[in-house]
Order: C-alpha cells, then structure tokens, then sequence
C-alpha cells in the first residue's frame, strides 16, 4: 500500500529468508510512486545474514533512482544479528506505530 509517497510491506512470519528477500526485492523493484519504503518485520525472531544483505543490496540500488528502505521490528535472535553486523549505517530503523 501507497500513503504519502511510502510504500509499507507487512512481512508476517517467523523467519526472515533470502528467498523472503528476494521476493520483497522484486515487489519493491516493481513500484512506482513510492520513495520511501518501510518493512514491517514484526514476529521475525530468526534471519539469516544473506537475508539481510539483500535488503542492503535492494537499498544500495533504489538510492540510486533517489528511494530509501527502512525496516522495523526486528526481535530476538533477528535483532542480535542486525546488531552485532553493526548494520544501521547501511539498513536503517524506522519506529513502527
């Protein structure tokens, strides 16, 4: 869903996959309208470093064309990972309502 130029995709599911990914890649990839994109994560307990190295990787290319992606929700073993890899500066938060 589109509002106000931000497009927001609710992951539901426990763990977070490369395959989960690269599905979101190509759904964002596809948008139009949309310069921000949020990810809510919320209930991922468990991801996987190439999960999230192809967000940053999905980043990278969409501020290229002047968009962002932001995640939010992360918990758990999910969290230790996006915080012990320092991952902040190259995947930011966004505080989810």
């Amino acid at each position: 869903m589109v509002i106000d130029g931000r497009l927001t995709i609710v992951y539901k599911g426990r763990q977070f996959l490369y395959d989960d990914a690269c599905d979101i890649a190509e759904r964002i990839t596809a948008s139009t309208g949309n310069k921000i994109t949020h990810i809510r994560l919320q209930g991922v307990t468990d991801t996987t470093t190439a999960a999230l190295a192809r967000l940053i990787l999905l980043r990278m290319n969409l501020m290229k064309s002047g968009r962002d992606l932001q995640i939010a929700g992360l918990c758990s073993r999910a969290k230790a990972l996006y915080e012990i890899d320092k991952l902040e500066g190259v995947l930011p938060r966004f505080r989810s309502p």
